[in-house]
């Protein structure tokens, strides 16, 4: 049984290698080292680990079992294709802390004012302001995955209160959202937001949902963090508000589209703090990719439940 590895954010350890193989005599571990020769190794490959060149290699992965993804999100990835072959496939979620935190700071950044006086001090200036933005009591998180809930429990170890928006209704009560909206109801309770949290994936619904118009229904020292998908908002209305005056700021890991170059717009607009998709990235990332990759597909070795299987949409 081949395993091949195209991981996208690091270069497979030895010692990755090692374990993987000592896991079980019959398997054969493989490294992709580029497109070509990803195409040509998944001819044989039962299990993929990494997502890289995954598109290329579907064509000639014609003994394709699994598939394990390095990504939270799932909807870059080729499933109906998936689907018709018959192959599993799994998602990471253990980032989801390390990206919660990164929202948070994000917004704590804009609340303090962190990004003017980074510029300050490049500059060489010494200045004081004499406005500030309010401190937040109250949230709303779109998205109440594994992102979202860990955002959620951070805010409300603050002291702030958190309220929460997502597709599916639930008899029971979620802690420690205070209020969950399943509608458009969630509509009439942006005025009184101070933080806003996008963490949804991109789909039909959810492409676009954060216009101009709803933007701005949020009051004007709101903020606005991105840690989902860039398709979720509208770049451009955002820019429009931010220019005008309109919220107190906001902060995109995901930006659709990416900017071109340094001339485009979003590097010019006011209050807007950008960290280029890095908010589930750290220095024990690799290392956890490894772990997790190892222990999956020992489950998968020992017909046990893999953890994290995609349902793909009919």
């Amino acid at each position: 049984m081949r395993i091949l590895l195209m991981y996208s954010t690091h270069q497979s350890t030895q010692g990755h290698l090692d374990r993987l193989l000592s896991l079980a005599p019959q398997l054969e571990v493989v490294v992709a080292q580029n497109e070509s020769d990803a195409m040509e190794k998944s001819e044989k490959a039962s299990i993929i680990l990494g997502h890289r060149y995954l598109k290329q290699c579907l064509p000639f992965a014609n003994n394709l079992l699994w598939i394990q993804s390095t990504a939270g999100g799932v909807d870059r990835l080729p499933q109906e294709e998936l689907a018709e072959k018959g192959v599993i496939l799994t998602n990471m979620t253990f980032a989801a802390e390390t990206i919660a935190r990164h929202a948070v700071t994000l917004a704590w950044s804009i609340n303090r004012g962190l990004p003017n006086f980074w510029q300050q001090q490049k500059q060489g200036v010494w200045h004081q302001p004499h406005q500030w933005l309010p401190y937040p009591q109250k949230s709303l998180v779109f998205g109440m995955g594994s992102i979202g809930m860990a955002i959620a429990k951070i805010l409300a170890a603050e002291g702030i209160e958190v309220n929460g928006v997502r597709r599916t209704p639930s008899i029971e009560s979620i802690p420690p959202f205070k209020k969950v909206f399943y509608d458009g109801s969630w509509l009439d309770e942006l005025s009184s937001i101070d933080w806003c949290f996008l963490a949804l994936p991109n789909t039909p619904e959810t492409q676009n949902l954060f216009d101009k118009k709803v933007l701005s229904l949020l009051p004007v020292h709101g903020i606005v963090i991105n840690i989902g998908r860039g398709e979720t908002l509208v770049t451009e209305d955002l820019c429009d508000l931010l220019s005008q005056g309109h919220l107190g700021g906001a902060a995109l890991d995901v930006v659709f589209p990416k900017p071109k170059d340094s001339e485009d717009l979003v590097w010019k607009v006011p209050r807007l703090f950008i960290t280029p998709h890095v908010a589930s990235h750290s220095y024990e990332r690799a290392n956890d990719i490894e772990r997790f990759c190892e222990q999956q597909v020992l489950n998968f070795l020992n017909n046990e439940p893999l953890s994290n299987v995609i349902k793909f949409l009919k």
